[in-house]
């Protein structure tokens, strides 16, 4: 080939968290030699659509976490969040705030109800038991 090394970096799980040429980077002491004769490139997809790191060092070569039980939580974890995350969005497309002294009804998405809920607790004060914007709060609930 073109005489670069390959190198991959693992985390203290042994799962591979990065993949590089030394035609681009140098390695770390604890940098891990995958190849010494390869090409130029060496940039891997490490991980699936959600993030999470899809290869293991099992001490001789990158293997799939396919069937790895912490990798398949992760990636269930990952799943359900996003479908939580949407399904709230969903939900959230029309709210009502007196933030601004009289009620209105506002079609948004969940950033603008954070920020007007946010800006509700500033005007009232330290005080703001009982100051509905999404139900009733309480100090010692927050």
């Amino acid at each position: 080939m073109d005489g670069y090394k390959h190198y991959i970096r693992i985390d203290a799980n042994n799962i591979v968290i990065h993949a590089f040429s030394d035609a681009f980077e140098q390695p770390l002491g604890t940098d891990i030699l995958v190849e010494s004769n390869a090409g130029r490139h060496f940039n891997p997809a490490l991980t699936d659509g959600e993030g999470n790191f899809i290869y293991k060092w099992n001490g001789m070569q990158m293997v799939s976490r396919a069937n790895d039980p912490d990798y398949l939580l992760a990636a269930a974890r990952a799943s359900k969040l996003a479908e939580i995350n949407t399904a709230a969005t969903n939900a959230l497309q029309t709210f009502t705030s007196s933030a601004l002294g009289t009620p209105h009804t506002y079609l948004s998405g969940t950033n603008d109800m954070l920020l007007l809920e946010a800006e509700d607790r500033f005007m009232q004060g330290p005080d703001y038991d009982n100051q509905p914007i999404f139900g009733t709060r309480s100090k010692t609930a927050m």
